[in-house]
């Protein structure tokens, strides 16, 4: 199994996170998907932002969220205000 802290955007306030919501390695993180983490992240921790997202995208993809592109940005940034905004 791999650390969650192997992968791209992976922060120790991301990983503490992501185990609070019981995702533990990349494995995991990867078969949910970026939207189903965020989702259990943004239901404990209301305040995290868009830009989390962006983060757990990239860790899932394997780039550097500032490289996801602008039409991946933009379907993140319509899923973030379809449900949170």
């Amino acid at each position: 199994m791999q650390e969650l802290s192997s992968l791209p955007n992976v922060s120790k306030l991301i990983k503490r996170k992501l185990n609070d919501v019981n995702i533990y390695n990349a494995d995991q993180l990867i078969e949910i998907g970026s939207r189903e983490a965020f989702t259990k992240i943004k239901a404990a921790f209301p305040q995290s932002c868009i830009y989390f997202l962006f983060r757990l995208e990239g860790a899932v993809t394997d780039k550097k969220w500032y490289k996801l592109g602008k039409e991946k940005e933009k379907e993140l940034v319509d899923y973030f205000k379809k449900y949170w905004d």
